[in-house]
């Protein structure tokens, strides 16, 4: 997206508390639960929902 659309939408100060600051979110009461996270990694995260893990033969996509 480019750096002006959320300035545009939120205003200067909203894109910079919104969309320009770092965020680190920890599920702590999911993990302090014992939440089994299927993909508790982004990187795999994002490669299964872009399609670029490792699948088993059986489920290869042609």
């Amino acid at each position: 997206m480019p750096g002006w659309a959320p300035g545009l939408l939120l205003g200067s100060r909203g894109a910079d508390e919104l969309a320009f600051a770092d965020q680190r979110i920890v599920p702590d009461v999911l993990a302090g639960l014992g939440h089994p996270f299927r993909f508790p990694e982004l990187r795999a995260a994002l490669e299964h929902e872009l399609g670029a893990e490792d699948q088993p033969t059986a489920i290869q996509r042609t």
